[in-house]
Formats: C-alpha cells, structure tokens, sequence
C-alpha cells in the first residue's frame, strides 16, 4: 500500500495547548519528521487548538506553517477550559479520524504510518493503543466488542495518544449534547462508547506504542484529590452521565472495570496522600470521600473508608505503615520507586509556585 499516492485527510492530530509553547514546538517538530519523510502530507492534518495563551504559542505555530500546509492553528479568543479546548481541538479536525495528543507528549518513530494503514485497511471506528496498559490480554491486532473494550480498557480508553477515534462521533455527539454535557475529565471517553454504540463499528486494539515518551509526569503537580477526582470518581461519572444512552452490558463493563482496579487506585491515592499531600489536600480528600460514598457498591465503599481513615492518621504512624506495606508487597525496588516519586512531586509542589515554571500545573476542574 502506497500512503503517499492517497490525496484525502484520513487522520487529524489534534493538540489542545496553553501556555507550553517550548513543549509544543518539539512535539511538532517530531510529528514534522514522520510526516515529511514518509510523504504524508496529503492524508495527515496537524491542528493545534491554542486555548488563549499569552506565550510564543502562536508564533511558534506559525513558523512551522510557512513551511507545512497541513498545520491548522485555531486560537480561542478566551480560555475555555481544559475539557472544551479538548472537545473543540477533535470537533474541527478534518480528517476522517482523529488523534488526540497532549503538547508535552512525544510519539514513537514510524507510528503515523503504521496507524494509517490499520485505518485504512480495517476502518474501525475506534483504534486504541494497548501497549501502555499493564496486563498483555490482547498480544496482537484484534477486532474486540464494546462490552469487552471497556471491561479492560475503560481507563486507557481516555489518555491522549492511546486511541484513535472517528471524527463524525465526536461531531455528531456535540450536536446533540452539547459541550456541558461531557465530563470534565474522560469526554473523550464517553465519545467512544457512545459513537461505537450508535454506528454498531469495529472496535480495533493493538500494541502500537504510539506516545513512547512525554513529559505529563513532570508538569503534571498530583495529590490524592487528583488521583481521586481524575482516576476513579469522574470514571465513575463518565459512565454514569451516559447511562441512558447506551447498552446495560455496557454500563456493567465499565463498573466491573472499576471494581477490579481498584486495589491499586487505593495504594496510588495512599501513598500520594501520606507522602506528598499537607494537611489541606488530606482534608481536600476525606471530604470528597465522604460527600460521594453513598454512589458507589459496599466494596467499593471500604476500599474508599480505608483511604479516608489512612489519611486522618499522623504521619509519624501512616509513613512507617505504608513504607512496610510497600516494601512487603513491591519489595526493595517498590520502596526506592516510592521515594524517587515522593522526591519529585515535592521538588514539582514548589516549582508550580514559580512564574518561571508556570508550565507545571495541577488539574482544575471545571465545574
């Protein structure tokens, strides 16, 4: 197959940016590279979506215009917030697919042309990424329901670079909802099963390793709220915003999934909580804890109890607990992890306080 002779936009990569202007840069350079060099240019779309940032942004985009007619620049005239700027970033994309990438991601080499081809030969209506999910359960390409995808991939299904969606569920699912509607934090997720839901599409997942480098842990500033907030309550949400609208095998999947994964959300939050949080953030926490409990199943409720009461502890008896805990479930090599992280989410706690490292930044949610 000759990608190069094909004269259509098959695949937008969308990028929602503010204010990282030196990370956008050599993520377009590198996207560029690939493009470029395999003669892409005809069925690739770059379009970044500059949610009103007061840096070089725009300049840096449009150094890279004069040379590349397939680079888009939008700017937002205000800030929209984060959600919006993402949904808008894969709403005006012109390609037949699209691919969110966050600006401080970095892509494997040679990715945009394997991705061509499986959309070109298989034509999903969603390809996701599985090489960043930590249990092998598919070791190679396959066609896969939706009950199934978000049963074991429910998480993975949200995080930029791991999915590879069709433009028109994005489009058409905007229509009729409208931005508000979405989740602060997995819209996108809720795009994919709502757009496979109505089309009744393939779904396709394969070990593709397309972001193989990023810099998301090191501007991203984590407490136990955000772990929270991020990795298992607005899952919830997600899902349950859009209970009406699709399958209740669908809806089962995606709460088995969270059942199942939450032993390791519960170490996660922990050790972010005792070792990183002050006493603001822990509070920050058990609040939320106790403000939600009531929507999730008894399990579920004593997994988030134990989170609540290991946060009230003094640290004094919750460090020396959790490092024998860790040490006793992950070893030696889990214990010095578990520093390493500690080290850095408190040298990045004083960074983001910083003008000159305004670029490190903590989630903020919208509503």
């Amino acid at each position: 197959m000759k990608l190069k002779n094909l004269s259509r936009k098959i695949l937008t990569i969308a990028i929602p940016t503010w204010n990282r202007a030196r990370y956008l840069k050599g993520l377009i350079d590198q996207l560029v590279v690939q493009i470029n060099t395999f003669k892409l240019e005809q069925s690739i779309e770059i379009l970044i979506s500059d949610n009103a940032s007061d840096d070089n942004t725009r300049q840096v985009v449009d150094d890279f215009i004069k040379n590349s007619s397939y680079i888009v620049y939008s700017r937002n005239e205000k800030n929209i917030g984060a959600k919006s700027n993402v949904l808008k970033s894969m709403e005006i994309a012109s390609g037949e697919y699209v691919l969110l990438i966050g600006d401080d991601d970095r892509i494997r080499n040679n990715c945009l042309v394997d991705i061509l081809k499986i959309l070109i030969e298989s034509k999903p209506g969603v390809l996701i990424d599985i090489s960043g999910f930590r249990l092998k359960l598919h070791e190679k390409r396959s066609e896969i329901p939706l009950n199934e995808l978000v049963r074991n991939y429910y998480w993975l299904m949200g995080n930029a670079g791991h999915y590879v969606v069709k433009t028109e569920y994005v489009k058409s699912n905007l229509k009729i909802f409208g931005y508000d509607y979405f989740n602060e934090c997995w819209p996108h997720t809720q795009i994919i099963i709502l757009g496979i839901s109505q089309s009744k599409e393939l779904c396709i997942v394969d070990n593709l390793t397309i972001p193989e480098t990023g810099f998301h842990a090191e501007l991203m500033v984590y407490s136990s709220f955000y772990l929270l907030r991020t990795c298992y309550f607005e899952l919830l949400n997600s899902i349950n915003d859009i209970k009406n609208n699709i399958s209740e095998d669908i809806y089962k999947a995606a709460r088995l999934y969270m059942v199942k994964s939450l032993p390791q959300q519960l170490l996660n939050i922990l050790q972010c909580g005792i070792f990183v949080d002050d006493a603001k953030q822990k509070q920050q926490t058990r609040t939320h804890i106790i403000n939600n409990i009531t929507k999730f199943t008894l399990k579920e409720q004593l997994y988030l109890l134990i989170i609540y009461f290991g946060l009230a502890l003094p640290g004094f008896i919750s460090k020396p607990l959790s490092n024998l805990f860790i040490f006793l479930l992950k070893g030696a090599p889990g214990l010095e992890k578990k520093n390493e992280f500690v080290k850095t989410e408190l040298q990045k706690k004083i960074s983001e306080s910083k003008p000159q490292t305004r670029d490190v930044r903590r989630l903020e949610f919208e509503k």
